[in-house]
């Protein structure tokens, strides 16, 4: 049995085992809910990215559809085609100017969040008197009547305003999927330090927590095995009757070649039974030896 002293340097090594092991794995959570975070942010984020590089390179075919409708109205010879491209421009249209408006402020519809960056910001208002012409150009096409000279004068100012309209819509898309790439690569960079700094966080473990528990381990199945060892040498060099009991219980545990003969019997027969088995307790004697035994007093 330890004694007091050794018995508070176990308890505080193995306090300190448990805090240290207990940190290391609220640091392994911790990193491992973060690394979770990073990655659906990452995915999210990479999904709202390509629906508005999508949409963005979509505003330019818009444009150009807009522009060609415009102009396949002006030679459009029956009415029932000038009917079917006004109808083909009023959608366009109205799709065109829609996502114009939720790339810059939101459309939750279209998946799109509406946050862009400074550089983007200023890009769309490079772009908007251009943008406000064209939807002015396209509005009288389509209010005009059919054959009058309101329709060319329109489509001449959409002709005018279309190419630096395409320039800016190029840009804003470079610059978006510019954004794109470099979120992915953060997200990228930030996930594989959160991977190696995990790996570290184990690597330290090992080195500070689980190494010094083995080696206390086998120090103590060292220690208990001297024990042992010494053990067996004093029941084997003792003269008379030794007993090894649990001090709760005072099961006897083991017993040497003397005890045999003192109880008449083989180990088999006591091993595994208390002592007040074979002691009769109506004795005043044999009562105070039991007490004495569980008190841990010297016997005589």
């Amino acid at each position: 049995m330890l004694s007091s002293p050794d018995k508070d340097i176990a308890e505080f090594t193995a306090n300190r085992f448990r805090l240290r092991y207990v940190i290391a794995l609220a640091l392994i959570a911790t990193l491992t809910l973060i690394s979770q975070w990073v990655i659906q942010l990452s995915m999210a984020d990479e999904e709202h990215d390509s629906r508005v590089v999508n949409i963005a390179g979509r505003q330019r075919m818009l444009s150009q559809k807009i522009t060609k409708t415009c102009y396949y109205l002006l030679g459009a010879g029956t009415t029932e085609a000038r009917r079917a491209a006004r109808e083909q421009l009023q959608e366009a249209l109205a799709l065109w100017r829609r996502s114009h408006s939720g790339l810059q402020h939101g459309d939750q519809e279209l998946g799109l969040p509406g946050t862009n960056s400074p550089q983007v910001t200023e890009l769309f208002r490079a772009i908007e008197p251009d943008y406000q012409a064209m939807v002015m150009a396209a509005s009288s096409v389509l209010a005009a009547p059919d054959g009058t000279d309101e329709i060319q004068q329109a489509v001449r100012r959409l002709g005018e305003h279309e190419g630096a309209f395409l320039r800016g819509m190029d840009a804003i898309v470079f610059r978006y999927d510019s954004e794109a790439k470099e979120k992915v690569d953060f997200a990228r960079h930030l996930e594989l330090g959160l991977g190696a700094l995990t790996l570290l966080v184990l690597i330290l473990e090992a080195r500070l927590i689980f190494a010094p528990a083995v080696r206390r381990l086998r120090h103590d199945m060292h220690r208990h095995e001297h024990h042992k060892e010494d053990l067996e040498r004093l029941f084997a060099a003792s003269p008379t009757a030794m007993f090894l009991m649990d001090e709760t219980s005072l099961v006897i545990i083991r017993g040497n070649s003397k005890a045999e003969a003192l109880m008449g019997c083989s180990a088999d027969g006591f091993l595994g039974r208390p002592i007040s088995d074979f002691l009769d307790t109506k004795h005043e004697a044999n009562r105070t030896f039991l007490e004495k035994v569980h008190a841990g007093d010297i016997l005589n």
